[in-house]
C-alpha cells in the first residue's frame, strides 16, 4: 500500500514566479508593469503574502504562461498546507 506524500514544508506560488522570471530574464520591475501592481505588491506575492484571484492569474498565465487554472490552484494549494502544517 503507497502511503500519501505529505511533505513537512510548502512552497509559495511566489517560487515558480521568480523561476520562470529568472528564465525570461524579466526584472521585479518589468513584471509588476505588465500586472499593473506596485514592486511592493511583487515583493508580497513572491513570499506567498498576496492571493492569486481569477484577475491576477489570467495575467500571470497571460504574461508567465500556464493556465489561469493553474495559477489558482498553485494558490489554493499552498493556502491549505499553510493551514494543514499549521504555518
Amino acid at each position: 500500500m503507497d502511503l500519501p506524500f505529505l511533505p513537512d514544508w510548502v512552497s509559495p506560488p511566489g517560487d515558480s514566479i521568480k523561476d520562470i522570471l529568472e528564465h525570461k530574464r524579466m526584472s521585479k520591475t518589468n513584471f509588476a508593469k505588465k500586472i499593473e501592481r506596485s514592486s511592493k505588491f511583487v515583493d508580497r506575492l513572491l513570499i506567498g503574502e498576496e492571493i492569486i484571484d481569477e484577475n491576477l492569474a489570467q495575467k500571470l498565465a497571460a504574461i508567465l504562461g500556464a493556465s489561469t487554472g493553474f495559477w489558482m490552484r498553485r494558490d489554493s494549494h499552498y493556502r491549505s498546507e499553510k493551514i494543514r502544517l499549521g504555518l
